[in-house]
C-alpha cells in the first residue's frame, strides 16, 4: 500500500497507483490507457476525512498550452497562460500602461517611471509560481490547473480598476466628493473586469476562457480573490469560488488575514528597484518555506518558524517606501496640488460613457466605459481644455505651478502622532485656529492654507500583522501555531505598530504669507504640546486642537541653526552650548598685540606658562632653532595713536623675535653692535647673543644673573648644555 492514492478523475471513486496506467507521482499529469493527459489530484491513503481537497475536475483532455514569454527587469522571463494573454491584448487592460505605479512620487524621483501594466503582469507571474511551490509541496490538497489559472488570473487582474494618479483618485479625490462613501478600486476592479469579460465575449461558447474550462464559478473566484475575503469571528464560511478545503487560495493575490502575499511582492521588489532604495526581503525564500496546516478548522499558508526575521524585513521595507518615497514632503505637496485641479475641474471636464452620456470625473466610477478613458493624462485634458470657466481656469494655473516647480510651501511638519488623534481633526476647524495665530498686518486666508495627513503602519493599522501568521517547526511540519512577537525576538520588530504625521501647506507663493503661516502653525504646535500629557504615545486628548486665543505678541523666531524648534519636548536635555565671552569695559590703555601672536586678543597678560622641556641638568633645554615661538603677550604703556616702528634687538639675527617701540625711542637711542640687551621668549627666559653666535641664559631663574654679566655658575652650565647638544 502505497503512501499516496490516485484519485480517478472520471469517476468518484479512488483507485490505487496501478490501477492507472502510466501513473507519475510529479503531481501534474497523469495518463490513461489511451495516452491522454489529465491533471492529478493525491489525497493521503489513511486520512479519507470530508474536509481533504477531494474535488472532481474538468472532464476535458488538457492539449499542449504554448505560453507567451515577457521579458521583465524585475522576475525575468514570465511565462503566462493564452487565457491571460487574451485578458491583456484588450483597451480595459491596455489601460494600465497610462497610470503610473507610485503617481506624483515620479516628480520627486524620476527613476519612479513604471506602470501598472507591468506591476499586474508581475503579480500573475508570482501566483502561478507560488500556487505550484505548494502543489508541488503537498500534492495532497487537490490543487488542481483550473484553480491555478485562476489565481493567476486574479493576480493579472487585482489593479484591473485603478484610478488615476496612484490612490490620489480613491483615497482623496472620491471621498470629497462622494460623501461617507466606501468606493475603493478594488470594487472598480471587480466591475472592470466583468465590463471586459462581457465586452470581449470571453466567457461565450467560443470564448477564450471558456475554451479552457473555466465556467461561472471559476469567474465568482477570480472575483472573490480581487476583492479580498473578509474573514469573521464565527469561522462560517461565505465564499462560493471554491470551498472551504480550499481556503488557502484566497491568501496568494490579497491576503486579507495578514497582508503577505504576491502583490506586495511584486511592488516591494520593482518600486525598491526603480526608485534606487535596497529591498530586504527574499519572496522566492517565503514561498519555499511556506506549507498549507490546519488552524482552527480551516486551511491556512503557515511558514516556518525561523522565517520570521524574513518577514520583518518585508514589512520594514515597506515602512522605507512609505518613509521616505510614498509619503515624501514635496510628492506630498504635489499631490494636494494635483488635488485642488481636479476638484475645481471637475463640473468641466466630462467623459463620455455608454450610450454618450456626458458623466463628470467622479461619476465615472459607476460607468466602466467612461472610466476606462479616465487615466493620468487628465492633468493635461484640463490644462489643454478649451472650456472658459472661472474654476477651469484656476485649475489650470495650478497644474502651470507644478511643471513651473512653484509648488505649496510646507511650513509646519509634526513629529510623529497617533492616528487616532489625527483621525479627530477638523479641517475647517484647525484653519480657523491656526490662522487666529498669524500676526496683524499680513492678510491670510482659509484658501492660503492647506492640509495633508499621511499614516505609516505594517499594513494592518495598529495590528502586528505577523502575530496573525501561523508557523510551523522542523519537527512537526503539519501543526501550526501563532508566535507571539515576544516569542520571537525581544529586538525585532516595533512596539508600536502605527503612527500619523500632519503637514501644513501654504498654497499661496507670497513669502509674507508663508512665513506668517510658518510662525502661526509653529505657534498653534507648541500650544498643542503644551496642553498634551502624553503626545509621544496616545496624543492629544481627543477632544480635539486647543482652540487658543490669538497672541499680541510677536512669535518668537527659531534659531536658524537649530533642526528642530526648541518646545519639541519641555523635559528633553538642552544641548551644550558654547560660552560667550565678553570683553568687559575698562580705563586702562588696550594691550599691544605682538605680530606674531597666535592668541587671541582677550588672553590673561598673566596667563599660566607653557609646559618648558628640560634638560638633564635640570635646566630648560635649548630651544629648536627651527621653530619660531609666539611672542609673549605683554601689556604696553605706548599711546597707539603713536606712530610705531619695530626693533631688532638681536643685531644681526632678524628672524628670532621683534617687539614694537615708539619711533623717537627708535632714533634717541645709540646703536651699540652685538648688543646684549636681552631678548623675551614667551617661555620666561631671555637669550642674548654674542658675536660668536652663542647664546646664554638669563631671566627669572634664581641660578641665572639678569644683569647682563654671566656667573661662574651659570658659565659653568652654559659649557655643559654646549657639550650635550653636540650630541
Amino acid at each position: 500500500m502505497t503512501e499516496f492514492e490516485n484519485l480517478n478523475l472520471n469517476s468518484s471513486c479512488l483507485k490505487t497507483e496501478d490501477q492507472v496506467n502510466g501513473v507519475t507521482m510529479d503531481g501534474r499529469k497523469v495518463k490513461n490507457a489511451n495516452g491522454m493527459s489529465y491533471p492529478t489530484v493525491y489525497v493521503k491513503a489513511n486520512d479519507r476525512r470530508s474536509d481533504v481537497a477531494i474535488q472532481e475536475t474538468v472532464d476535458l483532455p488538457s492539449k499542449e498550452i504554448i505560453r507567451k514569454i515577457f521579458n521583465d527587469p524585475i522576475h525575468g522571463h514570465l511565462e503566462l497562460h493564452p487565457a491571460c494573454v487574451a485578458i491583456i491584448d484588450t483597451p480595459q487592460f491596455q489601460r494600465l500602461r497610462y497610470l503610473k505605479q507610485l503617481g506624483m512620487v515620479y516628480y520627486v524621483y524620476p527613476g519612479a517611471a513604471h506602470n501598472r501594466f507591468e506591476h499586474c503582469l508581475g503579480t500573475s507571474y508570482l501566483a502561478g509560481q507560488f500556487v505550484r511551490i505548494l502543489r508541488q509541496n503537498m500534492p495532497y490538497h487537490g490543487i488542481d490547473e483550473k484553480d491555478i489559472l485562476c489565481v493567476e488570473i486574479a493576480g493579472l487582474c487585482h489593479d484591473l480598476g485603478h484610478g488615476p494618479l496612484s490612490h490620489l483618485f480613491d483615497q482623496k479625490f472620491i471621498p470629497a466628493y462622494c460623501k461617507g462613501t466606501k468606493w475603493k478600486h478594488e470594487q472598480a476592479s471587480v466591475e472592470m473586469f466583468d465590463h471586459l469579460v462581457q465586452e470581449h465575449r470571453l466567457m461565450d461558447e467560443n470564448g477564450k476562457l471558456r475554451e479552457f474550462g473555466l465556467d461561472n464559478r471559476d469567474l465568482m473566484f477570480i472575483k472573490e480573490q480581487i476583492a479580498g475575503v473578509r474573514y469573521n469571528d464565527t469561522g462560517e464560511w461565505m465564499c462560493t469560488g471554491r470551498g472551504k478545503e480550499k481556503a488557502f487560495l484566497y491568501e496568494i493575490v490579497c491576503n486579507q488575514r495578514n497582508g503577505i502575499d504576491v502583490d506586495k511582492f511584486d511592488y516591494f521588489a520593482r518600486d525598491c528597484h526603480h526608485l534606487g532604495l535596497k529591498n530586504n526581503f527574499d519572496h522566492f525564500r517565503f514561498m519555499k518555506m511556506a506549507r498549507i496546516c490546519e488552524v482552527d478548522s480551516q486551511l491556512q499558508i503557515c511558514i516556518r518558524d525561523k522565517e520570521i526575521s524574513n518577514l520583518y524585513n518585508m514589512f520594514y521595507s515597506r515602512y522605507t517606501l512609505h518613509k521616505y518615497a510614498y509619503q515624501h514632503r514635496v510628492k506630498s505637496a504635489i499631490e494636494t496640488m494635483v488635488l485642488h485641479a481636479m476638484m475645481k475641474a471637475n463640473n468641466d471636464v466630462l467623459f463620455y460613457g455608454k450610450n454618450s452620456q456626458p458623466l463628470r470625473m467622479s461619476e465615472c466610477i459607476h460607468d466602466m466605459a467612461a472610466y476606462t478613458k479616465l487615466t493620468d493624462d487628465v492633468l493635461f485634458k484640463i490644462l489643454y481644455s478649451d472650456v472658459k470657466t472661472k474654476d477651469l481656469e484656476e485649475a489650470k494655473v495650478i497644474i502651470q505651478r507644478i511643471f513651473r516647480r512653484d509648488l505649496y510651501v510646507c511650513v509646519l511638519e509634526t513629529k510623529p502622532l497617533s492616528p487616532e488623534f489625527l483621525q479627530t481633526l477638523n479641517e475647517d476647524d484647525l484653519k480657523e485656529t491656526i490662522l487666529a495665530y498669524v500676526r496683524p498686518g499680513v492678510i491670510v486666508g482659509q484658501d492660503d492654507l492647506a492640509f495633508h495627513t499621511s499614516y505609516l503602519d505594517f499594513g494592518m493599522k495598529d495590528k502586528n500583522p505577523i502575530e496573525r501568521l501561523n508557523v510551523y517547526s522542523k519537527s512537526d511540519l503539519n501543526i501550526a501555531r501563532a508566535l507571539p512577537k515576544d516569542e520571537a525576538s525581544r529586538i525585532l520588530g516595533p512596539s508600536i505598530f502605527s503612527e500619523g504625521m500632519l503637514r501644513v501647506l501654504c498654497c499661496s507663493p507670497d513669502k509674507c504669507r508663508v512665513e506668517a503661516l510658518r510662525a502661526a502653525s509653529r505657534m498653534w504646535y507648541e500650544k498643542l504640546y503644551q496642553q498634551s500629557d502624553d503626545f509621544s504615545t496616545g496624543g492629544p486628548s481627543s477632544d480635539g486642537p486647543p482652540r487658543a486665543e490669538p497672541s499680541v505678541a510677536e512669535p518668537s523666531v527659531a534659531d536658524p541653526l537649530r533642526t528642530e524648534p526648541s518646545w519639541v519636548d519641555p523635559t528633553r536635555v538642552e544641548p551644550f552650548r558654547a560660552p560667550t565671552f565678553r570683553t568687559e569695559p575698562s580705563t586702562a590703555e588696550p594691550t599691544r598685540v605682538e605680530p606674531f601672536m597666535t592668541e587671541p586678543s582677550w588672553a590673561e597678560p598673566t596667563r599660566v606658562e607653557p609646559f618648558r622641556a628640560m634638560s638633564c641638568n635640570g635646566l630648560p633645554a635649548r630651544a629648536d632653532p627651527f621653530v619660531v615661538e609666539p611672542a609673549r603677550i605683554e601689556p604696553s604703556t605706548t599711546d597707539h595713536s603713536a606712530t610705531t616702528a619695530y626693533k631688532n634687538t638681536n643685531g644681526n639675527n632678524n628672524n628670532i623675535c621683534h617687539e614694537p617701540m615708539n619711533t623717537e625711542e627708535l632714533h634717541s637711542r645709540p646703536v651699540k653692535p652685538h648688543s646684549s640687551q636681552p631678548t623675551h621668549h614667551t617661555n620666561g627666559y631671555s637669550s642674548k647673543t654674542k658675536p660668536n653666535g652663542i647664546k646664554t641664559l638669563s631671566g627669572d631663574d634664581p641660578l641665572i644673573s639678569t644683569n647682563g654679566g654671566i656667573t661662574k655658575l651659570s658659565k659653568k652650565l652654559r659649557i655643559k648644555k654646549k657639550r650635550f647638544s653636540k650630541f
